[in-house]
């Protein structure tokens, strides 16, 4: 009897760790075939929308399907009403989430415009810009220099293609204290160069220069004066280029 008692009592256990086994085989096979970052965008979005900027970020960070959604013309729609409910807001910095940058292009430039310039026209001192990628353009760089020329202390502003030399060199001219700017090459300029030395403003701690081109085959770009660099170089002699 103990002997048969013995055999049910292995037999039994025999059957429950085949069946913790199958269990566990059943587990992993369902979590192969349910991939999250296959989910369908329009499910992503709607979930999105009920999480705070930053932790639509990280979320954004998780698969290039997740990303692909933060990137798109809804999410720069969304940051631009954002901005522009910020009317009572002074800020101090201001960055545009990577994620989004691509489609802030697609948009109508009157509607990305007419949200930043609300947030120039109430931050009286704003002190930190990165606005990459976006379809900022001249007129609106006034309205910041306008509002924030003795605070601005860093502006990222690569890719932008509706600003001009002289639109930068306004920024320059008026924000002395301007630490840090990163630009495309064609907006460089001997002016720019001697505006960043002049004795009103602060020696720049880092100057970064994009050389892109809409044009793949181009290898030639305007030349800049060595006495530019040289005056630039001497006001600013321990600047990061």
């Amino acid at each position: 009897m103990k002997r048969g008692g013995r055999d049910s009592d292995r037999n039994s256990s025999e059957e429950g760790t085949a069946e913790k086994s199958k269990k566990l085989r059943t587990t992993n096979e369902h979590s192969q075939t349910c991939d999250w970052g296959n989910l369908l965008q329009d499910i992503i979005l709607q979930v999105f929308k009920y999480l705070p900027l930053l932790d639509r970020a990280h979320a954004s960070q998780v698969c290039r399907n997740w990303n692909q959604v933060d990137s798109s013309k809804e999410s720069a729609e969304a940051a631009c009403d954002i901005l522009s409910q910020l009317v009572n807001c002074s800020l101090k910095t201001l960055g545009l989430i990577s994620t989004a940058r691509p489609s802030f292009m697609d948009l109508p430039k009157s509607h990305f415009i007419s949200a930043l310039t609300v947030v120039f026209v109430n931050s009286k001192s704003l002190s930190s810009l990165k606005i990459d990628d976006t379809p900022v353009d001249d007129p609106s760089l006034k309205v910041l220099v306008a509002n924030n020329s003795d605070t601005l202390k860093l502006l990222k502003m690569s890719s932008c293609p509706h600003v001009s030399p002289a639109g930068i060199l306004c920024v320059a001219d008026q924000c002395h204290g301007l630490r840090e700017l990163a630009l495309n090459y064609h907006l460089l300029s001997d002016e720019l160069l001697l505006a960043l030395s002049s004795e009103k403003h602060v020696r720049l701690e880092h100057l970064r220069i994009d050389v892109v081109s809409e044009n793949p085959g181009q290898t030639h770009f305007h030349t800049i004066q060595k006495s530019s660099w040289d005056a630039f170089i001497r006001h600013s002699p321990k600047v990061n280029l």
